[in-house]
């Protein structure tokens, strides 16, 4: 009774508790209890980290270093230096670890001085960030950038190099594009939502073929969901004569198709199914708490706005209407509406962004790289002399790899 175990009090004791008492004072340890209790850190880090289990990576990883950084702080103090402050060193130790293994600079090194106080060692803090940073961009990435390329996650990098310079947008778009009219029956649009796989369709315009706007899926989706339809009643002559050449063009292509319909695909008319998220109700607009109204609001002048809400419902409200929304096996939302709306016009011109970025195809690859990471975008339409869309651009398409096998040069 009342002896205290140095290892278990670091090892199964509170990570608080123990990461204090190590970067206050590490000489109230062994300092082989620090390069055990730091080695056995280490190696647990190198088992769990990426792994799907909760084991964190700021706390391991300081605790580690700052065990390290302590054990070495008393080694030089008792054999080399008998100025050194162990203390400063388990801090240092903390530092250098996290700088290597997060690879950032000036958001750790303000970290560690709001939680630690030690101002007097910040000149050496960010010497051990910054050399710990170098260092490990010698030999690779960053964790998170190893975690985002193992998930495939397409994250771009916010610097342009020179390489970027020499090929045009035309070399890495994806075409050609799959577009929308600004005005398309409804028939038409559930069809497109099928076969495609796409988040954005550019939008032309029906008689001159020219790009106008942009448009989201699930735009497309909650116009359909919502029933949001060209009132024929009450339309120009020249509108009505758009609306009939849509119609007619409309029901050539379904001829053209031939598409046999999956009854069993939309066996549940009330419930959304997703392979991984199991089976979740849609809402309709009417419904109180409709994810819809994120997406499509109605003024008291009657009009209707789309918003630029990207969240996918949660929570179960029942389906009152004849529209079905579904995932698709690809994880991609699709409808199949009533064949009574199919030959219903949908005015996608009044739902899409007027004011979306574009490039036209001899644009240097460095050009749309910049406007692609500094405004965030996620889709980039290219156009092409006459103003016709000509291929799109998305993050996938400014992957490093890509890119390289697209125009055939080192872009590393």
């Amino acid at each position: 009774p009342g002896e205290f175990n140095q290892v278990a009090a670091i090892l199964l004791g509170s990570r608080d508790e123990a990461l204090n008492n190590v970067l206050t004072d590490p000489t109230m340890f062994q300092a082989s209890t620090l390069l055990l209790c730091g080695s056995v850190f280490l190696f647990l880090m190198m088992i769990t980290f990426g792994v799907a289990l909760p084991s964190g990576v700021f706390m391991p990883s300081l605790l580690t270093g700052s065990s390290l950084g302590g054990y070495a702080g008393i080694m030089i103090q008792k054999y080399f230096l008998e100025t050194v402050v162990p203390a400063h060193m388990a801090l240092l130790g903390g530092a250098a670890m996290l700088g290597g293994i997060q690879r950032t600079t000036v958001s750790l090194c303000v970290i560690l001085m709001e939680a630690t106080g030690q101002t007097k060692v910040l000149i050496p803090l960010i010497i051990s960030i910054v050399v710990a940073r170098f260092v490990g961009d010698i030999f690779n990435d960053g964790y998170y950038h190893i975690i985002m390329h193992e998930k495939h996650y397409p994250f771009l990098e916010h610097r342009i190099k020179q390489s970027f310079d020499i090929p045009t947008v035309a070399s890495v778009m994806t075409s050609p594009v799959v577009s929308l009219n600004d005005i398309e029956t409804a028939g038409t649009l559930e069809t497109i939502l099928k076969e495609n796989p796409f988040n954005a369709f550019p939008v032309i315009n029906l008689t001159t073929k020219e790009y106008i706007g942009i448009i989201r899926r699930d735009q497309v989706v909650a116009l359909l969901e919502c029933g949001i339809f060209v009132d024929t009643a009450n339309i120009s002559r020249s509108q009505t004569a758009k609306a009939r050449e849509v119609m007619q063009r409309a029901n050539l292509q379904e001829k053209s198709r031939a598409l046999t319909r999956d009854d069993d695909y939309y066996r549940h008319r009330t419930v959304m199914k997703s392979p991984a998220k199991g089976h979740r109700k849609m809402p309709s607009l009417g419904t109180e708490h409709s994810w819809l109204k994120d997406n499509v609001v109605q003024t008291k002048a009657g009009n209707v706005l789309i918003g630029s809400d990207e969240g996918m419902p949660s929570g179960s409200i029942p389906n009152i209407g004849p529209t079905v929304v579904e995932y698709d096996a690809l994880g991609n939302l699709v409808v199949k509406i009533s064949s009574d709306e199919k030959e219903k016009l949908v005015d996608i011109g009044a739902a899409m962004n007027r004011g979306a970025y574009n490039v036209v195809q001899n644009t240097p690859l460095s050009k749309t790289y910049e406007i692609f990471t500094a405004f965030g975008l996620r889709t980039l339409c290219v156009l092409g002399e006459n103003g016709s869309v000509v291929g799109i651009v998305t993050r996938s398409n400014l992957l490093p790899d890509y890119m390289q096998s697209s125009t055939g040069l080192d872009m590393d």
